[in-house]
């Protein structure tokens, strides 16, 4: 899917991610993501698009100071079950891989 998001009210911070390809050993169905958006954003902030696998398209919004906002998203193609659109929800887990995979020689 492709989002397009305007913030209208209020302030907000938005981080978004998109997903790495490899998996983590060890961690069931746990996925790699990186970030690639970590915005604060107003009413006055211009629209943006985050797009799959480039730009974004897990992402999150939480409330500024006033504790209160609204945004709008505009999801292309829309959440469809039969169609294997399905709206998923993530916990955000930071990893570092081991620095001992790594090696010391260039």
């Amino acid at each position: 899917m492709t989002v397009f998001s305007k913030h209208l009210i209020g302030s907000a911070h938005v981080e978004a991610y998109d997903r790495v390809r490899r998996r983590v050993s060890g961690w069931g169905s746990a996925m790699l993501a990186e970030k690639v958006l970590d915005h604060n954003v107003r009413a006055a902030s211009g629209a943006w698009v985050l797009f799959p696998n480039v730009g974004g398209n897990m992402h999150r919004f939480v409330a500024g100071e006033e504790t209160h906002c609204a945004f709008l998203d505009v999801l292309a193609p829309p959440y469809s079950p039969k169609e294997q659109r399905h709206c998923n929800y993530y916990k955000d887990s930071p990893y570092e891989p081991c620095p001992c995979k790594h090696s010391l020689h260039a």
